[in-house]
Order: structure tokens, then sequence, then C-alpha cells
């Protein structure tokens, strides 16, 4: 296989003015990078394009140079990328236009030449003779090759075509940093090509093309690409592949309205060509329109029945119409498909519990634990099931395989935490369950100590550890964790008032008025900081502090039935006599 390489052609002397003519420097890029393209087509051929140009310091620039490149110099670059054959040349696309063609044998060395001058009026028609010609040096011996030299897929337009490929240019040195300028910048040179040949095909695909590319692959501004298709639009209004590209932009951007307008408009104009039946189906189902939505998915299945999005999407359309039997089917197809994804063992488990199926739905559940890509799906749902029937052993325990197993998706694994951490927390208000009682406050204070130390972030987990410890008269672990949490988050002022809370339970005073004054620094509105600030200058009989505490609360609180005894509270305070 004959290897080839194409380097941006020089400009002609001619053809250049001061400044460097931009559209004669894009032509000079972008025509070789086409005729590699078709050259590549061939099976006896492997063609590539270089669109920099190594400068003395071996940056990497994006410039046509000034004066032809020397046999020797493309030698190297050639050697470089290891090819049999570099081509390059000078161009000067004018009327007529001419480009002159150098080819350099990179093992010999040997150079040849050849000057192609044309009419621009069948601007195809001149490309063809240029992909002609190089054929002709490349593949000297190929008997046919004239006869695979057609660009049927470009415009006869030059006017169209000259925009079209400066287009293209702008976008690949916007790619690579070589320009900034305005984003919109290549979409008026598309739109030039378009009014200079409003029937070219392949020219209004690569507008669209370059429209979703700004949207999904981050090359542009996302509204650079809606605006670019709505205008598109105005002027082409029966272009169906357009309405499926804005389409699925307004999708992207959650905006399933529009999408719907769009996806149909695609529908109905091209009806067998559409493909977007997962977009539509999903949009309309997150509008509630789940009819529709059945249908459309029902019928893009009939096209390509192993479609995992759709059966996905159809299953989730069908569960929430109350039609959970219906979509087991299509959940069960999913995982067939595809046993490696924990997710779509999660879907088919929730679907068989909603028929009732639940002995179904534990094994399916078990099983997607034990997939290769594991999902929160799976965790949540089951714990869920697990909880409902007072299994609390074991909802604690698919909570903790699921924030072990979730290592690299860090905000579905705070989730299984916080849902863990939140379940326990209740066990301190309500008493521990039965099955949880037999194996012993130990067991609990064991599980979140486990948590700690599998998911240190877990701010809650360390909270709620420090209650069971004071619940079990250990404050000094609990002021350990709390302590932890406030070095993290030293504004927290439910923080402060729960370590004010677990000193002064511990008779130390100075220390929990300490922190209830700071929680009342971050919140000088805070009744529970006030409150407590004022019992501590009772029982220390500091009468004048506990009494402008009162004044505070009073104020804060007006309604509290039980001031009469704070009031007796506080004057015990001035008489000496609170204990």
């Amino acid at each position: 296989m004959r290897r080839v390489l194409f380097v941006p052609w020089s400009v002609m002397l001619r053809a250049r003015t001061a400044p460097l003519d931009g559209r004669q420097g894009a032509l000079a890029r972008q025509v070789p990078r086409y005729l590699s393209l078709r050259l590549d087509e061939r099976l006896d051929v492997e063609a590539q394009f270089a669109p920099y140009c190594s400068s003395e310091d071996e940056e990497a620039v994006f410039l046509v140079p000034g004066d032809k490149q020397s046999g020797e110099e493309l030698r190297e670059i050639g050697m470089r990328y290891d090819v049999d054959l570099v081509i390059s040349g000078q161009s000067e696309f004018g009327d007529p236009a001419h480009v002159s063609l150098q080819f350099v044998e990179v093992a010999s060395g040997v150079e040849r030449e050849r000057l192609v001058i044309g009419s621009l009026a069948d601007g195809r028609l001149y490309l063809e003779t240029l992909l002609g010609a190089v054929m002709e040096e490349v593949v000297p011996h190929a008997a046919a090759h004239t006869a695979a030299v057609s660009c049927e897929e470009l415009s006869t337009e030059w006017a169209a075509l000259a925009p079209f490929f400066c287009a293209i240019d702008r976008l690949m040195a916007m790619e690579i940093g070589a320009v900034e300028e305005d984003p919109r910048a290549p979409f008026e040179l598309f739109f030039e090509a378009l009014e200079h040949d409003p029937n070219w095909s392949d020219g209004a695909d690569q507008l669209i093309g370059a429209a979703l590319d700004y949207g999904l692959e981050g090359q542009g501004p996302m509204e650079v690409g809606i605006e670019s298709l709505e205008r598109m639009l105005l002027i082409l209004p029966q272009q169906h592949k357009a309405w499926g590209a804005l389409g699925y932009l307004y999708f992207q951007e959650e905006q399933p309205v529009k999408a719907i307008t769009c996806l149909e408009n695609c529908a109905r104009l091209a009806p067998a060509e559409f493909a977007s039946h997962h977009r539509l189906g999903a949009a309309y189902r997150q509008v509630g329109r789940h009819k529709e939505a059945i249908a459309v998915l029902q019928s893009g299945l009939l096209i390509d029945p192993d479609n995992i999005p759709m059966l996905i999407e159809l299953g989730a359309a069908l569960g929430e119409s109350d039609r959970a039997a219906e979509a087991v089917p299509y959940f069960q197809r999913a995982v067939d498909l595809s046993p490696i994804s924990g997710a779509f063992y999660g879907n088919l488990a929730v679907a068989l519990k909603r028929c009732g199926r639940v002995a179904e739905a534990e094994e399916v559940f078990r099983a997607g634990m034990g997939a290769v890509d594991p999902h929160w799906n799976v965790y949540a749902n089951y714990a869920i099931q697990l909880e409902e029937t007072g299994r609390n052993i074991e909802w604690a325990s698919v909570l903790f395989q699921g924030v072990q197993a979730l290592v690299d998706q860090p905000d579905e694994r705070e989730d299984l935490a916080e849902r863990l951490v939140d379940g326990v927390r209740v066990w301190i208000a309500e008493g521990l369950p039965e099955d949880v009682a037999r194996k012993g406050m130990n067991w609990a204070i064991g599980l979140l100590e486990s948590l700690v130390e599998l998911l240190p972030d877990c701010r809650s987990s360390r909270v709620v550890l420090a209650e069971f410890y004071r619940s079990e008269q250990r404050p000094e672990r609990a002021l350990e964790c709390l302590h932890s949490v406030e070095a993290e988050d030293p504004d927290n002022v439910w923080l402060k008032i729960h370590i004010g809370s677990v000193l002064a339970g511990e008779e130390r005073y100075e220390e929990a008025t300490d922190r209830f004054r700071q929680a009342l620094a971050l919140d000088d509105g805070n009744q529970i900081a006030v409150f407590n600030l004022m019992l501590l200058a009772a029982m220390q009989n500091r009468y004048r502090e506990a009494l402008g505490y009162l004044d505070r609360y009073r104020e804060l609180v007006p309604t509290d039935p039980d001031i009469g005894r704070l009031e007796a509270l506080v004057e015990g305070a001035g008489n000496g006599e609170v204990e």
C-alpha cells in the first residue's frame, strides 16, 4: 500500500496581498486536505493530511508558508511521518486557477512537478482535474484510475465551494486554538455557500454537522449551534436533517417541548429516514405524553429491536403509565443484551416489585449488585424493599455495599451514605429496631465507624456517630467526631450548638458557653443558642447575664408556655438558689 502525505500549499506570489489573503490561505490548506480524503478512499493508497507547518523551533503553526518548500524539506517531513510520497504545491484560485503540484519520493528524493490550470466556472470539474493529476502520479499503473476521480458530492458553483472550504478551515483553526474569533464566523461562511447553491445537500450536511459539534462535542457554544440551525430552517424549511439536529440540541438543553416540535417535523418530512425515536419518545415522556411516547418507541423498536436506550425508555414510559407488567419484557431484554450493567437490573427489579413479584425482584437486585458496572439504582431500590419489610440489618448492608462499590460515582456514593446515615439516626430517637437490637448497640456503632473510615468526607456520618457515642456515655469520642467536622465546617451554627450540648452534659460549662456564644455570633436570632446560654448563666448564678438572655428569649419566642418557669429559674440565679 502506497503511503501518501499531503501538506498545505503555499500561495503564489501574484495571489498574495498584504496581509496574505485569508481565503487563498484557507483554500491552500483545505483543497489538499479534500484531495487526501478522496485519495484515501482507494484500497491501494493510505493518504493523510498534515494541517501544520513546522517552524524552526518545531512549534506547529496553522499557516500557509509564503515560499514554496524545497524537495529536501518535504523529504524530511515525509520521513517524520513515515510515508512514501509527499505532495505539496503552490496555488492561486483565480480566473483561471493555477496549481503547481510538487511530488517528492521520500526514499529516493526524486521530485516531480505538474501544473494544473483551469477555469473555476465549474468548481467541481476543476477539483476533479486536480484529483486526476494527483492519481496519475500516485498510482500511475492503475488502469482505471480515471474512473474514480468524481467529486460528485461537491457543488459545481465555485462561489459556494470557496466559502465552504474557508468555513472548514476556520473550524479546524478554532479547534486547535490557532485563532480566536467569533464562534459564529464559520457559520457565516457556510451560509454564504448555501446562498450560492441552496440545493447543495452535502454543503447543508456540513453546516448541520458543525452545529451538532458545537452543541454536543463542546467545539463551540450550544446557543450558536441552535441559532445556526434555526436560521438554516428559515432558508430551507423542508430540510429534515436540520429539524432532527435542532431537536437533538433542544433535547440536550432539556427543552422537551421545543424538541418535540422539531423532531415531529423531521419525522413528517422524511418518515422513512427518521431515526430519533428514542429522543422523541423521551421528550414525550418528559412532558407527560406517555401514550405518544409508547407509540413512537414501539415504532422505533420495530426498526431496531435491540436498541437498549429505546428499550429502557419504553419500559419507563409503561411503568409510569401503571403498566409495569408490560414494562418487564423490555427491561429484561435490556439485561439480556447488556448483563454487565447494574442499572438495567435495577430497572427490571423495580418493575417486578410493582407487579407484586417481590421474590423475583430480590433475585434480580442481588444479580445487579454483582454486575461489572454497578449502579446506584440497584442499591437504593433494593434498600427500600428491605426497609419496607423490616429487614434492617440487610438494609444497612446493601447501602454499605453500595458505598463500597460506587467508587467512581462520588455523587451517587454520597447519596447512599446519606440514606444510611439518615436511617440510622432514626434508631437514636425511636430505639433500635428488633433485629438491630439483637446485634446490639456496638454493631450499630461499628457500622458507622466503618462508614467513616470508608467515606471520611461524609460529615453527617461523623455527627450521627457522635450521637451514638453520647448515648453510650462516651462523650470524649463524641467530641472527637464533632471537632473533626467543625474543623472542616467552622461556621456551622448547629454543629457548635451540638458541641455545646455535649460539653454542658459533661459540666464543662465555660467551654459550652463559649460554643453557644460562637453560634449566636453566627446567627443572632438563634433561639436555641439563647436558651442554652440563659440556662448556663443561671446554673452558674450569673444573674445579670441570665436576665439579659431571658429578655432576648422573650423577644424571639414570646408565646413560649414555659416562660414563667424560665423567669423563676433566672430569679433563682439572682438569689443564688440554682443548682
